[in-house]
Formats: C-alpha cells, sequence, structure tokens
C-alpha cells in the first residue's frame, strides 16, 4: 500500500464509519483513538452521561472516579502513535474500556429503576 492510500484509509478510521475488520493492529488502535465510533469516544459520551446524572443529583460523585480508565485510555493513546501494536495490547485495553462503559450503564440503569442506591449499592 502506498502512502496515498495510506492516507486515504486514515481519513476514513478518523471518520464517522464502522469498521468491522482492520488491516492491522495499528489500524485498530487509531479506530479506537480517533473514530467518533471507537472505545475513547464511547467513553467520553458516558462520562458526559454520568456528568449530568452527577449534577442532577442521580449518583453521587465516586461514580465519576470508578468510571475512569485513564490507563487504559493512555494506553490505546500510545498505541495509536506508535509505529507497530502488538494485537494483545490494543485488544485487551479496548475490551476493558469498553466493559467499563457497559458495566457504568448497567449500574446507571439500575440506579433509575430503584434497583440500586445513589451509592450504587443494591436496594433490598
Amino acid at each position: 500500500m502506498n502512502a496515498i492510500e495510506r492516507f486515504e484509509r486514515f481519513k476514513r478510521i478518523r471518520g464517522n464509519e464502522v469498521f468491522k475488520c482492520f488491516r492491522s493492529n495499528l489500524e485498530e488502535a487509531r479506530y479506537n483513538y480517533w473514530n467518533s465510533n471507537g472505545a475513547i469516544q464511547k467513553h467520553r459520551r458516558m462520562m458526559d452521561t454520568l456528568f449530568q446524572a452527577v449534577d442532577a443529583g442521580v449518583v453521587n460523585s465516586g461514580w465519576l472516579l470508578s468510571c475512569g480508565v485513564d490507563y487504559h485510555y493512555e494506553k490505546i493513546a500510545k498505541l495509536a502513535m506508535m509505529q507497530r501494536a502488538r494485537g494483545w495490547d490494543v485488544r485487551y485495553h479496548t475490551n476493558c474500556i469498553l466493559e467499563t462503559i457497559e458495566d457504568a450503564y448497567t449500574r446507571l440503569g439500575q440506579v433509575i429503576m430503584g434497583e440500586r442506591d445513589k451509592a450504587g449499592k443494591e436496594v433490598k
């Protein structure tokens, strides 16, 4: 693949397209870092939702700490900037971020439905 093809592919990765398969581990890392459908942007949207929930008094502010994934976020950022990326690293850190997002939305839904209190503890 020549430089122009790589640049065109990079522009597509940075866009709003949803990718199912990637040509390389590096491409997957870049997708999850820059694309609006990638793990980092999904996490940012989840954090915005949590900030709104904290401001509205639905949940305690401790949720912002428990749902932050700074370590994995930084690792994905470093992987996206590298020349080569190990597939295990890309998939592990991406999956950790996505699991945190899923868990946060599940717990937030349980708080709204009355199954948990503001601190996130189960209501009996």
